[in-house]
C-alpha cells in the first residue's frame, strides 16, 4: 500500500488545510494541501457562500483522489462550531464516496497524536517536529497531520483486532 494515502483534514474560515499520510510509516512522502477560503461577496454570508462553492475544484485540482485510502475530517467543536457546518459538508462533497471523510473530534486525535486529548498547538507542533515532518509547515498543516497519524493508527488497530 506504499503508494496509498491517509487524508487529514482541518479547515477554519480562512482555509482548508490537507495532509497526505502514506500508509506507511515513513514521512517522506507526506504531502501537505492548502487551499485559500477568500470571498469575493461584500456581506459576510456572500463571501461564506462563494468560499463554500470554490472548496470543491480547490480540492480536487490539487488532490489525486485515487491514491487515498481513507480520509478524516477534524469536527468542530466549541462556541461557533455550528458555523463551520456548511463548509465541512463542502469539503465532504468534494471527497469521493470512497473516501469519505469521517469525523474525528480534536480530543481524541490529540490523544492518538500527541498522548494528551488536552494538546496545545505548540505540543502538536512539537510532536510533528520530533517524527521529523517538516519544520517550515504552518500550525495547520500539523493539526491536518494529526488528524490523519490518528485516522491511520485508528484504523490499523481495527484491522489487527480482526485479524
Amino acid at each position: 500500500m506504499s503508494e496509498h494515502f491517509v487524508a487529514g483534514i482541518d479547515f477554519s474560515t480562512h482555509a482548508v488545510d490537507v495532509v497526505l499520510l502514506p500508509w506507511e510509516e515513513d514521512t517522506d512522502g507526506a504531502r501537505w494541501i492548502h487551499v485559500e477560503l477568500r470571498g469575493t461577496g461584500a456581506r459576510e454570508e456572500m463571501r461564506w457562500f462563494y468560499a463554500c462553492l470554490r472548496v470543491p475544484s480547490g480540492l480536487s485540482e490539487r488532490i489525486e483522489w485515487r491514491q487515498v485510502a481513507m480520509c478524516a475530517i477534524e469536527k468542530p467543536v466549541g462556541p461557533g462550531s455550528r458555523r463551520l457546518l456548511p463548509l465541512m459538508g463542502a469539503i465532504a462533497h468534494a471527497v469521493p464516496p470512497a473516501s469519505a471523510p469521517a469525523p474525528i473530534p480534536p480530543q481524541q486525535w490529540k490523544l492518538l497524536f500527541c498522548d494528551d486529548g488536552r494538546a496545545s498547538k505548540e505540543d502538536v507542533a512539537d510532536r510533528a517536529r520530533s517524527l521529523d515532518f517538516p519544520a517550515d509547515w504552518p500550525q495547520d498543516a500539523y493539526d491536518a497531520l494529526g488528524v490523519a497519524w490518528a485516522w491511520r493508527m485508528r484504523v490499523r488497530e481495527a484491522v489487527e483486532e480482526r485479524a
